[in-house]
């Protein structure tokens, strides 16, 4: 019930013998490797060109058969072949390939996941023949290019649909002009401008332009364009000037937004629609001395000028095509799908592939961490004291040249934590390595936490209806659900809290709330059964469940404090030990006894008693917090607030 104690362990061995004994470590799994040349520089090396960071996570499938687990081990299916390539960047770029193909088709299963398959992901099988099929004739690369190529495709009609939404949207508002948009251009003498503005600023557009006036444009009281300046079709609700058939152009009105005709305007503005916001209008003005000064105003009131690309027909046919082409994405789109669904038996096949280079990756890097000299290979790493003679015998019949010493670790070294607990602690590591691992040396704290953890969780939810359910949920995914190790440790973690809720609940009187008093006559005999169990009544006596509650997180604070005296002492930190932990292990218990001499009959300690040795308690934390401030005038304002720290240990 400790940090499991640790060697550092070294193996030498003849070069031949390198690949056998790190295959042997990878099965065994019990080392974990350091880089040699971090204690032996002058070792050489034999890590590839470009070697990265060992990848965490691996593992998308685990072939299951009977007598050999990994039959896929590189010398029992084979190598990796040479079309793989050896290079590890070449591995690496391999292992992309085949994680996207992987990932691509993953968007295509149509499994549908109950509730338990939502937060647990199940494992693929695979039999031994695809296994083998996979890592030695598998076609990845071909694989690889047709998703490559349909995700591409994908995309580039999904940027269209969004493309060609947004374009339609855009000509929606311009659906009443009747010219085509190749007749939107300008024209020797005249500036042909659409135009989006808001709706409130068309008054004023109109009512500045009218005070423009074109020298030389026309006759007197009529807005004279010049031939052809305003296409036909371009008829709107609102312009300035009147014009005439032919030399002032067919469709135009004669009036001002105001109603009036005005004299020879350098500018003329047809509305072509409207909604609640923007105003859509072509602007027509003459070019010459009042162009400034109109394209001034279009500014000023905050004019959009709007072009239309390469468009050159009528709106309304434009729209028609878009959304003919917007009707015949989704068909392509569902050819890709087709084309996706009909590989997907082979993405089983892609992961028992992945599986298997990765595992080749990880040799090769574990290659980068060895020292070597011409005719042997140094590995080292930490592992169980306790393991290393039963790796010593793993290795020992490879009848080669192997030596394996060990050592233990220096004070200055910093070994990895692996804790050590009976069977019925195990699941409580979880609770532990939620806060993080002890430091080698440290104390592990998981079999204190348990009792309190295993105690807390049942009298919180106190209902042994529910702690049936929940062990017996529990003990379904640990049987039938193939999930990590992990996840069946959390599960037995909930197994054993189902168990500690049904006591509690028992105790209480609660099942499944108060489903004792709603049943039937028939069952009576039931209820009177389960109803002789209960010892309390939260509803009817509150303050002793309260008082209850208290007392076992006095006492988990309690232990709490001592586990760190301890821990402190063990490190030679005797007087600061005394003063800090010491100072609370005194004074939480005479505050307690004070408490309780003053509503109970102690005996020998009266209130006052129990008074002197609170007091005493809380000068002794005021005096041990305030010797670190080294600012005398401070000092007092540190005591008292080390004696606030009690409202941490009350929360």
């Amino acid at each position: 019930m400790a940090v499991a104690r640790m060697k550092r362990v070294f193996i030498l061995c003849h070069s031949s013998l390198r690949d056998d004994v790190i295959m042997r470590l990878q099965d065994a799994g019990v080392m974990q490797l350091e880089d040699a040349s971090e204690l032996y520089p002058d070792l050489t090396g034999e890590g590839e060109a470009g070697l990265g960071p060992v990848r965490k996570g691996a593992g998308h499938i685990e072939a299951l058969v009977e007598g050999e687990r990994d039959i896929g081990r590189a010398g029992e299916v084979g190598e990796v072949p040479a079309r793989l390539g050896e290079d590890h960047r070449t591995l690496e770029k391999t292992l992309d390939e085949l994680a996207f193909t992987i990932k691509y088709l993953g968007r295509y299963v149509n499994e549908r996941k109950g509730l338990v398959e939502t937060f647990v992901t199940k494992k693929a099988g695979i039999s031994p023949e695809d296994y083998a099929f996979s890592v030695t004739q598998l076609d990845y690369k071909g694989l690889y290019k047709q998703c490559a190529a349909d995700d591409a495709k994908l995309g580039e009609l999904q940027s269209e649909a969004s493309r060609l939404k947004e374009q339609k949207a855009a000509l929606e508002g311009w659906v009443d002009l009747d010219c085509p948009l190749r007749d939107l251009r300008d024209t020797e003498k005249v500036r042909i401008v659409p135009c989006l503005l808001p709706k409130k600023d068309l008054r004023r557009l109109t009512s500045m332009l009218e005070g423009v006036r074109a020298v030389g444009a026309g006759v007197a009281g009529r807005a004279v364009a010049p031939e052809g300046a305003v296409p036909e079709g371009v008829v709107g609700k609102g312009v300035v000037g009147e014009g005439e058939k032919g030399a002032e152009s067919e469709g135009v009105s004669g009036k001002s937004a105001a109603g009036e005709v005005t004299e020879n305007p350098a500018a003329l503005v047809e509305v072509v629609s409207e909604d609640d916001r923007n105003a859509r209008v072509v602007v027509f003005y003459a070019r010459g001395e009042g162009e400034a000064r109109v394209s001034e105003i279009l500014s000023e009131c905050g004019v959009e000028k709007v072009s239309f690309g390469v468009i050159e027909g009528l709106v309304k046919d434009e729209i028609k095509s878009i959304e003919q082409r917007l009707s015949e994405i989704p068909a392509e789109e569902q050819e890709i799908r087709k084309r996706a669904e009909s590989l997907l038996p082979q993405r089983v096949r892609l992961m028992a592939l992945y599986d298997h280079l990765y595992e080749r990756l990880r040799r090769m890097e574990v290659r980068g961490l060895l020292g070597r000299t011409e005719k042997t290979s140094l590995i080292q790493g930490w592992m169980k004291a306790k393991e290393v003679p039963e790796l010593s015998k793993r290795l020992a019949d490879l009848n080669g040249e192997i030596e394996v010493f060990a050592q233990d670790p220096s004070p200055e070294d910093n070994p990895p934590v692996v804790l050590e607990n009976p069977w019925f602690l195990k699941p409580f590591e979880v609770v532990t390595l939620l806060y993080g691992n002890p430091k080698y040396g440290e104390i592990d704290p998981t079999p204190f936490l348990a009792p309190f953890f295993f105690v807390f969780f049942g009298f919180a939810l106190s209902d042994a209806g529910y702690g049936i359910l929940l062990m017996l949920i529990s003990a379904w995914m640990i049987k039938k659900m193939d999930i990590p190790e992990g996840g069946k440790m959390l599960f037995r973690l909930l197994f054993l809290g189902g168990a500690s809720t049904v006591v509690f609940g028992a105790l209480m009187g609660g099942w499944f709330g108060n489903g004792l008093d709603i049943l039937p006559p028939a069952l009576g005999g039931v209820r009177d059964f389960l109803k002789r169990f209960a010892v309390v009544d939260p509803l009817a006596n509150p303050i002793y469940v309260l008082g209850v509650s208290l007392g076992l997180g006095i006492v988990q604070i309690w232990v709490g404090i001592v586990l760190k005296l301890v821990s402190r002492l063990k490190a030679g930190e005797v007087f600061d030990t005394v003063m800090d932990e010491g100072s609370w292990l005194f004074f939480i218990p005479a505050v307690i006894v004070f408490a309780l001499s003053s509503t109970l009959r102690l005996g020998p300690i009266t209130p006052t008693v129990g008074k002197w040795l609170a007091i005493a308690g809380a000068i002794y934390v005021m005096v041990a917090a305030g010797r670190r401030q080294k600012v005398i005038f401070l000092k007092p304002f540190s005591a008292v607030m080390g004696l606030y720290g009690s409202i941490g240990y009350v929360g």
